[in-house]
């Protein structure tokens, strides 16, 4: 999948940057939780003017599943979305149904300018000089695409399961409004409560996730600022974010526990792992390299926050 390990570890930091500003104090006796059930948030601030509803549209459409086929021409031009295979002597796997937009430049400016004019179907090479080594690339151009847009109005009934238009804006308007509450909510929560001291349990996986991120770096000789670097943190920051990752976690089981919720089941994390798969095309033991079980629970966790306060929002007219 087009840039998939890079949405991949950009999902993985936002699982711990999200609301970086809540305090960071815990225990699970001294949870002092807000009132959670009565934060008041103004209906303007829910509602979506057109052009917030055609961005959100045009967000959605900008999927690999949503590209559409260009069947009256054979040719490629600039702005091209190409589905091509790559394969070479010189590297040790091929590259199979692979998305790429010319004109982006992601692989080079020359291997876009290789691709212009050439025809659909067929089989080119392709050479490039790497570290002084001359390599061949076989590409194989399969098809040519584009992205839907708004004035595709039947595409997009079919994409999001509705008869019209109006049925897509309201969906999407109930859709962004569970959103919008719910981050509300949410960064009230967190700000308004307090834990005093944090569990020794999770102090010692704190310590541990510090410990590994120390031998990474090393493994790619690097010091932890350096390899931290690339990410925008200082290493007091990424510390500092496993404690609001934490933070959140405690706060949002305390949830569970008023509410009288059981605790998340293997049965559900088993379930988003499945999900997650699917989502991104990569295998189960995929997923499990990207993510710790940990992670998964905790995007559980807040998904079933969100199905917990969106109702309890007092909204004012």
């Amino acid at each position: 999948m087009k840039n998939k390990t890079r949405i991949i570890f950009l999902m993985i930091l936002l699982l711990i940057t999200i609301f970086s500003s809540c305090i960071a104090d815990n225990s699970k006796e001294d949870i002092l939780l807000c009132d959670y059930k009565n934060i008041q948030i103004e209906k303007e601030y829910t509602l979506l003017s057109e052009a917030d509803i055609e961005t959100i549209i045009s967000l959605d459409l900008s999927s690999e599943d949503c590209y559409k086929e260009i069947e009256n021409r054979n040719y490629l031009m600039n702005e091209d979305i190409v589905l091509l295979s790559l394969d070479s002597d010189n590297i040790t796997y091929c590259i199979e149904d692979y998305y790429y937009e010319i004109g982006v430049a992601e692989i080079s400016e020359e291997f876009d300018n290789f691709l212009i004019g050439k025809d659909i179907n067929n089989s080119y090479n392709f050479h490039i000089d790497v570290e002084e080594e001359k390599i061949e690339i076989l590409v194989n151009i399969k098809g040519i695409y584009r992205m839907a847009e708004i004035k595709d109005e039947e595409f997009i009934c079919a994409f999001y399961e509705c008869e019209n238009m109006e049925q897509v804006k309201d969906f999407i308007i109930n859709r962004a409004y569970k959103g919008i509450v719910f981050n509300y909510m949410w960064e009230q929560i967190l700000i308004n409560s307090k834990i005093n001291s944090f569990p020794e349990h999770i102090e010692a996986e704190i310590e541990t996730r510090m410990n590994s991120l120390v031998e990474e770096a090393q493994e790619g000789d690097m010091s932890v600022e350096e390899y931290l670097k690339e990410s925008g943190f200082t290493l007091d920051e990424y510390k500092q974010s496993l404690y609001d990752y934490y933070y959140e976690i405690l706060i949002a089981e305390t949830i569970l526990e008023k509410e009288n919720e059981p605790p998340i089941s293997d049965e559900e994390i088993n379930k988003k792992i499945k999900k997650i798969s699917e989502e991104n095309e990569i295998t189960i033991e995929e997923v499990a390299k990207y993510f710790t079980t940990e992670d998964i629970y905790y995007q559980v966790l807040i998904e079933k926050m969100k199905e917990i306060l969106v109702p309890l929002a007092v909204v004012l007219d």
